[in-house]
């Protein structure tokens, strides 16, 4: 029963560690194959290799930057993540920091505060140029605040925002 050979499975002959819950690790954690976080951690998590999948159950912390090809979170990480294929937010992941993806998936629940970087495949660490920030002022007339870095192409809501501005201005003027 328990000497029976097991046919070899993809994944099933990786290296897998465990943090314990009630661990606490400072430095820098090196690993191969698959992490499983369920303690905390201070410092640089960083995989030796391009298979290597970190996962962070509901109960771990990260406080320090993550660079690994997969990772699946499900607590909080106070760092950025840098994430060359996948990177997949559980509904209880909390992530403090900016995020670099390839591949994201992210469910209803997970927070993110920070800046989201899109990979490309080729760059496999250089993030995409972000779009162009957007910037509030005060407008003199009104106190409003008006975006004076709009987009090149205005979606039909904010045109028509537009447009009733200025028919409420020429209203006025009447």
């Amino acid at each position: 029963m328990f000497n029976r050979k097991r046919p070899d499975l993809p994944g099933t002959h990786d290296v897998t560690s465990l943090v314990a819950r009630h661990t606490h690790i400072q430095g820098e954690m090196l690993f191969s194959g698959s992490l499983y976080l369920e303690g905390q951690v201070e410092g640089l998590v960083h995989a030796h290799d391009t298979g290597a999948v970190f996962t962070l159950s509901e109960h771990g912390v990260l406080r320090g930057n993550l660079r690994v090809p997969v990772a699946i979170i499900n607590g909080e990480v106070f760092g950025d993540l840098h994430i060359t294929d996948r990177l997949e937010l559980g509904a209880g992941a909390r992530v403090t920091g900016d995020v670099f993806y390839q591949t994201l998936n992210m469910a209803a629940g997970a927070q993110v505060n920070g800046r989201l970087h899109h990979l490309t495949p080729a760059s496999s660490g250089t993030p995409t140029p972000p779009e162009a920030p957007q910037a509030l002022m005060p407008s003199a007339s009104n106190g409003e605040f008006v975006d004076t870095l709009a987009p090149s192409l205005p979606s039909p809501a904010i045109e028509s925002r537009r447009e009733r501005r200025q028919r409420q201005a020429q209203d006025a003027k009447r």
